[in-house]
């Protein structure tokens, strides 16, 4: 910056200043000049920039401000020589009193809504300020022999500073009374709408009562309901335990059906009862007491009466296996699905069982029926503890939590 200044200066020029568009048109617009001034101007372009050039430093004025504190003054003299020899220096001495008066109420009458003698007050707080600073600076260098300046400019940035500070602590000030008239405004529309609503409270009171009447009616009646699904819950329960009871009587049933053994002999003419060593082709049964089973019917004696333990060892072998999928299938598609599946399985092969016409089925039947049997023994008291065990759970802990120990 400082060098272009000293070429201009020293020369009147800033070299590689113009780009080419630029510099033809202003030597295209010297010719004109040239003519219109009647000077003869050789129209080469050196010559008409030469002209240019002539006419910049013949109307070009260029006014330079430097503060002579430190070296940097120095040091751009003895770089840059055209800022003495083609520059008239001006030493500004310090500023009279009058003078920091006058540039002090200049710069602070364009501030808004300040009162004459506040106004008068500042500028005087101001030049005090200056003045002060500056005869303790003189002190400063006849005690220690060191130099601090003040200028002119330190002035200008005290009065920039106080303007600065001045509209900073308006603008808070101004702030904290807009949050003021703010709360007060909302604490009055607070007010306002309690009022309002108090209004309100007391012109619903009634509604409120009858409001409170028709909700203990509601829990009455919430109450009474729940007594009734209590009791249904307890006439379901012991529908469950009776269709668990009725299935023991009829399985025990079956059993001795199975199990009861007719008087028998051969037809052959051997004695009743008896035990033969060879077969025989075809038995007779005592079958005045209705003592019909299927003893008599797969002629189950002598070396075939092992046949009836197989059947009722299968039927245990059933109920095994019944509990064991009932558990499971209970607890994948549940319970209540399972129950209703083993009361049809075990009904239905019992059906099927007693129309059996071979004792293969027969005895596929009975494996059948004592896994429907146990399935729905099994599903039914689950059903009934996961219905009644919380409640009861509950209900222990309670009458343990009141007892004194």
């Amino acid at each position: 910056m400082v060098e272009d200044l000293n070429m201009i200066l020293n020369l009147g020029d800033v070299p590689n200043l113009y780009p080419a568009d630029e510099k033809a048109e202003i030597l295209e617009k010297m010719q004109t000049i040239a003519k219109d001034m009647g000077r003869k101007v050789d129209s080469a372009p050196l010559a008409l920039y030469n002209f240019f050039i002539e006419l910049v430093r013949a109307n070009l004025h260029v006014v330079v401000a430097m503060s002579p504190i430190g070296d940097a003054f120095r040091n751009r003299l003895r770089m840059f020589p055209s800022l003495i020899n083609c520059c008239t220096i001006d030493w500004f001495t310090a500023w009279p009193e009058d003078a920091l008066e006058r540039v002090a109420h200049h710069f602070l009458r364009d501030v808004p809504d300040m009162d004459e003698d506040l106004r008068l007050g500042c500028v005087f707080v101001c030049q005090h300020f200056h003045e002060s600073v500056r005869v303790m600076s003189q002190r400063y260098l006849a005690e220690l022999n060191r130099h601090n300046y003040v200028t002119p400019t330190s002035y200008l940035e005290l009065i920039l500073a106080f303007k600065a500070l001045l509209q900073r602590k308006r603008d808070d000030i101004l702030t904290l009374r807009q949050r003021y008239v703010t709360g007060l405004e909302k604490l009055e529309f607070a007010a306002s709408q309690v009022s309002v609503m108090q209004d309100e409270l007391t012109s619903l009171q009634p509604q409120l009562i009858e409001t409170s009447a028709q909700t203990e009616k509601l829990m009455i009646k919430i109450e009474q309901d729940t007594m009734e699904v209590e009791a249904k819950k307890e006439l379901l329960l012991l529908t469950w335990m009776s269709v668990i009871f009725l299935t023991v009587p009829f399985f025990a049933m079956s059993m001795m059906f199975m199990g009861a053994t007719p008087e028998f002999r051969c037809a052959d003419g051997q004695p009743t009862n008896a035990t033969f060593a060879a077969p025989c082709r075809r038995w007779l049964y005592d079958d005045r007491d209705g003592a019909w089973s299927v003893v008599s019917q797969w002629d189950l004696v002598c070396e075939r009466r092992p046949l009836l333990s197989t059947i009722q060892s299968t039927v245990q072998l059933g109920g095994l296996l019944g509990s064991l999928v009932s558990g499971y299938l209970g607890d994948r598609y549940g319970r209540r699905l399972v129950y209703l599946g083993m009361i049809v399985l075990y009904v239905g092969a019992g059906l099927i069982s007693a129309a059996a016409s071979s004792y293969e089925l027969f005895v596929a039947c009975r494996f059948v029926t004592g896994v429907g049997w146990m399935g729905v023994v099994s599903s039914s008291f689950v059903l009934i503890v996961e219905r009644h065990a919380a409640r009861a759970y509950q209900e222990s802990n309670a009458v343990v939590g009141t007892a004194p120990f």
